[in-house]
């Protein structure tokens, strides 16, 4: 894979607490919008869920916090940083 620089900030690691909380509430209302048949809203809801907790990982674990506009950035930024795991 071609290693692009994918645009982050540093952030504290005690932040990481504020997205792992984003990341059950959005889990959360997934759950609730599947039992309810209600697709597109469970979707989004599921999107931002692994957003937000790939969020709360590399806050935690690097200190980072990607700023790109490109959802599957996120993800990019945790493969280059945690490759090895």
């Amino acid at each position: 894979m071609n290693a692009r620089k994918i645009k982050s900030v540093t952030l504290p690691k005690s932040d990481a607490f504020s997205y792992l909380k984003k990341a059950k509430q959005f889990f959360h209302v997934m759950q609730f919008c599947t039992l309810d048949e209600e697709w597109d809203a469970a979707i989004l809801n599921g999107v931002h869920a692994a957003i937000s907790i790939t969020d709360a990982i590399l806050v935690q674990r690097a200190g980072i916090h990607s700023i790109s506009q490109r959802h599957e950035d996120a993800a990019i930024l945790l493969q280059q940083h945690f490759r090895k795991e």
